[in-house]
């Protein structure tokens, strides 16, 4: 018979956005959240599940990735609110969404053009001028 060493009151839940904060060494290059490689994590999402063109652009202080697939539609708006395993990335592939919601001040997504704030109260550069892109998600760049 196996005896475990913990009990169900060993194990103290963690929050997702503390975990990513404490843990940034696995999800970042360098070690530490980065605006610019968090976009092309996300543009790398678009283009592996077939998006043709997509583009990263830094306006005004914030960066938004934007193409002509809608590649969250199969993962819904749940990559803005918890890691989604994301198979086209790998057998450890996860939704980078995630990573601006935790540490920009503000995060806006755009499908065919009608904007949901997802973190903050602005749509920033995603007000009305989106449309010919079928998927957009923006953030400002500076952390908070």
């Amino acid at each position: 018979m196996e005896v475990s060493l913990f009990r169900p009151e060993d194990i103290a839940s963690v929050g997702l956005h503390d975990y990513v904060r404490r843990n940034q060494k696995r999800y970042f290059r360098s070690g530490a959240y980065n605006a610019v490689e968090t976009a092309s994590l996300i543009a790398t999402e678009a283009v592996l599940c077939g998006a043709s063109d997509v583009r990263i652009t830094n306006s005004d202080g914030w960066i938004i990735v934007s193409a002509d697939l809608d590649w969250l539609a199969e993962f819904g708006e749940a990559v803005f609110s918890q890691m989604v395993p994301f198979p086209p990335g790998g057998p450890n592939g996860i939704t980078a969404e995630i990573f601006p919601v935790v540490f920009a001040r503000a995060v806006v997504t755009s499908a065919s053009g009608d904007a949901t704030v997802v973190k903050g109260e602005s749509q920033g550069p995603l007000v009305g001028e989106r449309a010919e892109w079928a998927r957009s998600v923006a953030f400002e760049v500076a952390s908070e």
